[in-house]
């Protein structure tokens, strides 16, 4: 049976952080260079409901969305 590939959804394709190192969005070290790839990111609104969908469906969201670091803070 042949795997089904799903890709980036079409406003990801614009945003900053697309082609960017995926440990700059969640590691901590990383968290003020993430912030600055979102603040200017053409799609950075769309970044952020997505992760605000995701958090009213009660899913688990972690790292840098939308210029907000969604991690569970302790």
């Amino acid at each position: 049976m042949a795997k089904r590939v799903i890709g980036l959804p079409e406003w990801k394709k614009s945003a900053a952080c697309n082609g960017q190192p995926i440990e700059f969005f969640f590691e901590e070290r990383y968290t003020d260079l993430a912030k600055e790839f979102c603040s200017n990111c053409e799609v950075k609104k769309r970044c952020y409901g997505t992760a605000s969908q995701r958090v009213a469906r009660g899913d688990l969201v972690y790292g840098i969305w939308g210029g907000r670091d969604w991690s569970p803070k302790e």
